[in-house]
């Protein structure tokens, strides 16, 4: 069984008579507190949101979200992450793709390839996989050019 840590919003659920049960709002101009998936808690699927999440406990899936995810000390994720800032205190396997930054404290292991265009990796941390902190115009082109790939073949 689950304890009281195991997950703590700070938006609000959609009442269970409503049909829209996987809605949660979290709304930033309320409150700045992170919401939080608890130590005890193990949750596996496919997780967007806004705002700031900390994940204290272990997350197998998917992770997307413009704004910033925070692995706490005992957070264990398995996942490729799309996030705005990333904060690494805890284990990350997985790739992370971070619009902003990621950051890495000591102790931290993030087991996967790392595409950002600010890193900060303190003693003590491992980064156990790819660094690609090339310029969004770079990532631009690559773009282009493979969706030139896409157009039809002429024959001749």
């Amino acid at each position: 069984m689950l304890g009281p840590s195991f997950l703590r919003f700070n938006g609000m659920f959609k009442d269970k008579t409503d049909n829209n049960l996987s809605d949660i709002s979290l709304n930033n101009e309320q409150s700045s507190a992170a919401t939080c998936l608890g130590a005890d808690a193990l949750w596996k699927g496919e997780l967007i949101f806004k705002g700031t999440l900390c994940i204290d406990g272990k997350f197998e899936g998917q992770i997307k979200t413009g704004d910033m995810l925070i692995v706490s000390e005992t957070g264990d994720i398995k996942a490729d992450i799309e996030a705005g800032i990333v904060v690494c205190k805890g284990r990350v396997k997985g790739n992370i793709l971070a619009s902003q930054k990621v950051e890495m404290y000591p102790k931290s292991i993030v087991t996967g390839d790392v595409k950002t265009p600010a890193l900060n990796i303190e003693i003590g941390a491992v980064l156990d996989g790819k660094c690609d902190m090339s310029s969004k115009e770079i990532g631009d082109k690559l773009s282009l050019n493979s969706n030139e790939n896409l157009s039809p073949e002429r024959e001749t």
